[in-house]
């Protein structure tokens, strides 16, 4: 089985107290949030994983991974 969170362990920082309470507001647990792979990035990561030259782009990214693959296909950002 994959494990996202290793796949993206290089990109952002691991979640926060404050992330987990927001996730768990919409029924994600902190072991679905960490098996998934959700991670953290700050402004300036976010600016350049998704190619922005400005704005406030600290969040969290979320991998797009496809069942029985490797890698991952493709990441979502869900900003503050």
């Amino acid at each position: 089985m994959n494990n996202p969170a290793k796949l993206l362990s290089s990109f952002g920082s691991d979640l926060t107290d404050a992330d987990y309470q927001g996730l768990a507001t919409r029924r994600i647990t902190r072991k679905l949030a960490d098996e998934a792979g959700l991670r953290r990035v700050d402004s300036l990561t976010g600016r350049e994983m998704f190619g922005r030259k400005r704005g406030d782009l600290a969040g969290l990214i979320i991998p797009n991974i496809f069942p029985g693959e490797a890698q991952v296909a493709g990441i979502r950002k869900r900003w503050r």
